[in-house]
């Protein structure tokens, strides 16, 4: 500072005058421009932290089991919500590929491969494990209850729900099945996607009970099989099941080429 410079007799004590006025005067603007300065800084820290977006990747994963639609959740092992349900799911941290972290829940964590995925929609103001208030993507997937239990990675404690019968479900996951519902429906009434989700070989009833819970509505049982035999869908298969209550049924199975229409 400038008193470095300045000459100070050694056998009289030091006067404060205009010179150490004008020092003193400088130290405080400098000592207020430091406040100022940190201020701007956290002022700007919490405006960033204010327009923060938590994004969260979810996976709803669906199946068609004894011709119940099902959705798989799983058994959170922690607090909070711990012993509840929740979905799989991922946090997208800053310069994450949306790509690379749904194919980590896909293939890293669940151990899952070849299920047809697509993306349903997303949600905002959605509690999750995540944050409070997170943007969630959410991505269907439909997938055949045998395949999936081939796969599926034994270390996870999971399960399959009935889509209109959910458990306790910790957050608001369950606003995310709900909505994704809905975008299930859409792809399976295009005939091309319910390949996916049918065993190899089923019943014509199975494939009713599936659009009766889509649709919510009932169709009548000779009516529906002559709809998808006419229009070329299904062709039997030439065996039958016979792990049922009542008389067996044939068996039936998706034509190798099937086309985008809309039987309903």
């Amino acid at each position: 500072m400038f008193e470095d410079f300045r000459e100070i007799p050694k056998d009289k004590p030091k006067q404060k005058d205009e010179f150490d006025e004008l020092i003193e005067e400088i130290k405080r603007e400098e000592k207020f421009g430091i406040i100022k300065n940190t201020l701007k800084e956290e002022q700007h820290e919490n405006i960033d932290n204010e327009n923060l977006n938590y994004v969260e990747i979810d996976l709803n994963l669906f199946t068609l089991e004894k011709g119940v639609i099902k959705v798989m959740l799983i058994k959170k092992q922690d607090d909070p919500y711990k012993g509840h349900w929740v979905l799989p799911s991922a946090t997208v941290k800053k310069d994450d590929d949306i790509k690379k972290v749904l194919e980590n829940i896909i293939y890293f964590d669940l151990k899952l491969d070849s299920i047809y995925i697509k993306q349903s929609c997303f949600l905002n103001k959605v509690s999750t494990k995540t944050h409070e208030n997170t943007v969630v993507l959410s991505y269907l997937g439909v997938i055949d209850i045998k395949q999936f239990n081939e796969m599926i990675n034994k270390d996870i404690e999971y399960s399959w729900f009935p889509i209109n019968n959910l458990p306790k479900i910790g957050y608001q996951y369950d606003k995310v099945v709900n909505e994704t519902k809905l975008f299930l429906k859409d792809i399976l009434i295009k005939l091309e996607s319910a390949k996916y989700i049918l065993p190899s070989s089923f019943s014509i009833s199975e494939l009713q009970n599936m659009y009766e819970q889509l649709l919510n509505q009932k169709f009548d049982r000779r009516n529906f099989r002559k709809k998808f035999i006419r229009a070329g869908i299904v062709e039997e298969t030439g065996n039958i099941n016979e792990n049922t209550n009542g008389r067996p049924a044939m068996l039936y199975k998706f034509n190798d080429k099937i086309e985008n229409i809309n039987l309903f």
